[in-house]
């Protein structure tokens, strides 16, 4: 497997890729904080490295991006925003019934969520896939963020 700077660098290949700015380590304790996990290595290197990305149809949440045209805040939600909104308990098909250690991370734009589990709690430092709509076992899951990252390309470039 490439190491994670070379997953980066492969990363930055994608059609239509767009990063942020690297996220201050002000804004990696607020994430922390806000949501009371710890974040495992290769998330905060993504973080310290693009802070958000996006790519044709697809994107990982980090911090809250500017729009590049104005250079406003985005209206693309920050992970607390979207990690919060989908923990609600209140939201039939959000995250709250998973052990609350885990992020946000991206969704599929159909209710589902890829989610991110903490340091120190069940899962640790997986990423996992579900949609709540469809089943309460996730759909796909990967030991690490890295190992997500490398799925993720393999789907954008294809055979």
């Amino acid at each position: 497997m490439a190491d994670l700077k070379q997953t980066f660098e492969r990363l930055m290949t994608l059609p239509k890729f767009r990063a942020d700015r690297p996220a201050t380590n002000d804004e990696i304790t607020r994430i922390q904080t806000e949501l009371k996990l710890r974040l495992p290595d290769d998330y905060l290197q993504f973080l310290k490295r693009f802070g958000y990305v996006h790519w044709f149809g697809h994107e990982i949440y980090g911090i809250r991006p500017f729009n590049p045209a104005t250079g406003e805040p985005s209206i693309i939600p920050d992970c607390v925003k979207i990690t919060k909104d989908e923990k609600k308990p209140d939201n039939p098909v959000g995250t709250a019934s998973l052990p609350p250690s885990h992020i946000v991370i991206s969704t599929d734009g159909g209710g589902g969520n890829i989610v991110l589990f903490g340091i120190g709690t069940p899962h640790e430092g997986e990423v996992h896939y579900y949609n709540f709509e469809d089943k309460a076992e996730p759909i796909q899951t990967w030991k690490t963020f890295q190992d997500y990252l490398e799925h993720e390309i393999e789907e954008a470039v294809g055979p």
